[in-house]
């Protein structure tokens, strides 16, 4: 399945490393393919969530020959999710809770779709299904 970014650009833009998930080789699989992997299946869960935003498949609109290619906006958005991801496992790892001062902490949240990334996203359509329905009925009934 065709996703809206890539493992190597999420790599690149957080500066996720295999140590950072305690991820090593093991014979079949180097660390290197086992981030990819990991951050692979995160893309895929944002493509989801993008697409059920939007009401749409950017991909499937391209396939079709609907749009030239995915807007850079949806990239963008797809991107910043996934390093959201990244960031979230890796504070989880470390600990669920966020110390502010001595007295105030919380747990670490899980915002993988801020509001800046809804803001972002709302400049994109909503893609609205009309479908329309035949009664059977002609003018002669």
């Amino acid at each position: 399945m065709k996703m809206y970014s890539t493992p190597e650009k999420v790599i690149s833009y957080t500066g996720v490393r295999p140590q950072d998930f305690y991820l090593e080789d093991d014979g079949e699989k180097t660390a290197e393919e086992k981030l990819k992997e990991m951050i692979e299946g995160w893309l895929l869960q944002v493509k989801d969530l993008i697409d059920a935003d939007r009401n749409r498949d950017y991909n499937k609109e391209v396939d079709e020959g609907k749009r030239e290619k995915v807007p850079p906006g949806i990239e963008n958005i797809a991107l910043r999710m996934a390093a959201n991801m990244v960031a979230q496992a890796q504070l989880r790892r470390e600990t669920p809770i966020v110390r502010h001062d001595d007295y105030s902490v919380d747990m670490v949240e899980d915002k993988v779709m801020t509001n800046a990334i809804k803001n972002d996203l709302a400049r994109f359509p909503f893609k609205f299904d009309v479908k329309l329905m035949h009664t059977g009925k002609t003018k002669e009934d």
